[in-house]
């Protein structure tokens, strides 16, 4: 078994590196779910 350097992102500043909101929003969304992994794969999902 290889043990080697784990792949992580130190970024506790932001989320993908984006600028903060100018103060005065009302509401903030969060924890959006994303289903990247199961987006747009083939199979019989695309049947006729």
């Amino acid at each position: 078994m290889h043990t080697g350097q784990l792949a992580y992102v130190n970024n506790t500043v932001s989320l993908l590196a984006t600028p903060p909101l100018p103060l005065g929003h009302s509401f903030a969304v969060a924890g959006v779910p994303f289903g990247g992994a199961v987006t747009n794969r083939p199979g019989a999902r695309f049947g006729p």
